[in-house]
């Protein structure tokens, strides 16, 4: 199962990239190093936050209505950041909000991660945009994505589960920007412009946020 997950996977990546080649490299590179500065920024509150009683109580699921409503917060804030510090990209913004609902949602279960998705994605909705919808809904759906791998994997989360489940989520953003996105002229100079970097930059604040979270709690391989 693993290794057809992984084939198409590289399938999708390996067309996706080919489609990309058009748009200018330096551009791109840009877009990357941006976004992976602020998926490290993210990262190091999550550090911080990790160390709190809150966290534990949350991941533990011994929270009280204040530790999650405390948990939901921070992290609707950092989704809130990874909208505004989104680098504009032919009227969207190339950014790692993604990271906020499903570090939630890992962490807290469906509902913080539903309700962390939903606030964020309605910031971002508010916002307007010819990708207002797809990417509110692409929000909203990491967090419920986390919530229900959380249930499951929370004491065997590994670096391939989690990269490859970000992965797939950013590249069905894409595939909602380019079914729900008009001009579709627009989405497709769009995607072909924020695909690496934001899966990139998604990836790399998920494979730092596992990171941590084996050296905060006990992790077990699988």
């Amino acid at each position: 199962m693993r290794k057809s997950l992984l084939v198409l996977f590289l399938l999708i990546m390996c067309a996706t990239t080919l489609n990309a080649a058009p748009v200018k490299s330096v551009v791109i590179l840009k877009s990357v190093f941006s976004l992976l500065q602020e998926s490290l920024f993210v990262m190091f509150i999550f550090f911080l936050f990790s160390k709190s009683e809150t966290f534990k109580n949350v991941f533990t699921g011994k929270a009280t209505p204040w530790d999650s409503v405390k948990t939901i917060i921070l992290f609707v804030i950092i989704g809130i950041y990874g909208t505004t510090l989104g680098i504009p990209v032919v009227g969207a913004l190339s950014n790692i909000r993604d990271t906020a609902p499903f570090v939630a949602g890992f962490i807290g279960g469906p509902v913080i991660g539903i309700i962390t998705g939903f606030l964020a994605g309605l910031h971002r909705f508010l916002l307007g945009g010819f990708t207002q919808l797809p990417c509110s809904l692409a929000t909203l759906l990491a967090g419920v994505i986390a919530g229900l791998v959380s249930k499951s994997f929370k004491k065997s989360l590994s670096y391939w589960m989690a990269i490859t489940v970000v992965v797939c989520l950013e590249l069905f953003h894409m595939i909602l920007i380019l079914l729900l996105s008009k001009p579709y002229a627009n989405s497709i100079a769009l995607v072909k412009e924020i695909i690496l970097p934001m899966v990139l930059g998604n990836a790399i604040g998920i494979f730092i946020f596992v990171y941590i979270l084996r050296n905060v709690v006990k992790i077990e391989d699988k």
